[in-house]
């Protein structure tokens, strides 16, 4: 395991003890040939979350290894083989009606542990338990280059929405043939029951900070698509990420999804250099 791991287990944040009200926070990670950082955002998101469920659609790369090799140092983490991610919802039927909250994590998120820490005690204190999701501004860094040496990373940034959902609301789901924690859920009052998010905080204002590493290679595998193309669709999408214009960051598509759309949703915001020291330890 890389030294930068080691550090990161070795000094985690001590955590409150648990809420008598038996509240948890609970994180979904659905991965597919993410083996160059899943162990990194899975290691900042350890003390914030009771359990991790990390769900692997199948990799082709050492992703499904790496996550085995932490969930045998932290039996917090479950890992299960999942074939169809369009229904990976189906995982998170156990939790309807509890005091659990679903924490919404790709292999590509890495989210800063002080800050979680804060929001952690927020919410086993009861402060959202009406809300079902917090409001909460999270900055989103969407790295373009990522340098350890000097602990920076540079990227498109902006603010956004933690992926945070109090499922102690919730009764059921509309459909749950969808990914994970996409759709609609069936709310036990029968109401939209949300958090106002008010502003939008800066970098240094925000509650939580999280960097994307969207536009960063994610797989030590030799094809670092997540998933197999055929015909004229693979050709199409090779030569736009080999496209130097269309594709600047060389830039993976994501399933379901093109280069181009990539660009068009995470290539937004101002560019901007920011300290990392707190993401790595």
């Amino acid at each position: 395991m890389p030294l930068m791991f080691r550090r990161l287990f070795a000094n985690r944040l001590s955590m409150p003890d648990e809420s008598p009200s038996g509240r948890q926070i609970v994180g979904v990670m659905l991965v597919r040939n993410e083996d160059l950082h899943v162990a990194w955002a899975l290691a900042n998101i350890l003390d914030f979350c009771d359990r991790i469920i990390v769900l692997d659609n199948y990799s082709t790369d050492r992703t499904f290894d790496v996550v085995s090799e932490m969930r045998a140092r932290h039996p917090k983490i479950e890992l299960r083989r999942w074939r169809n991610a369009k229904t990976s919802q189906k995982a998170l039927r156990r939790f309807y009606q509890t005091p659990t909250w679903l924490f919404r994590v790709d292999g590509d998120e890495i989210h800063e542990p002080a800050a979680l820490a804060a929001v952690r005690r927020r919410i086993m204190q009861g402060e959202f338990d009406t809300v079902y999701q917090p409001p909460l501004g999270c900055h989103v860094l969407n790295c373009t280059a990522l340098s350890m040496d000097d602990k920076t990373a540079t990227g498109y940034a902006f603010p956004t929405r933690i992926g945070l959902h109090n499922f102690g609301l919730v009764r059921g789901w509309k459909n749950e043939n969808r990914e994970r924690l996409h759709g609609h859920p069936v709310f036990i009052d029968g109401e939209h029951a949300g958090g106002v998010l008010r502003g939008a905080p800066s970098w240094n204002e925000a509650p939580l900070r999280c960097l994307h590493l969207c536009f960063m290679p994610r797989s030590s595998g030799a094809n670092n698509y997540p998933f197999s193309f055929i015909g004229w669709k693979r050709r199409r999408k090779e030569r736009i990420q080999a496209n130097p214009s269309g594709n600047p960051h060389n830039a993976r598509p994501g399933p379901g999804n093109t280069v181009e759309y990539k660009m068009k949703k995470y290539a937004a915001g101002e560019t901007a250099r920011r300290d990392i020291g707190g993401f790595v330890g």
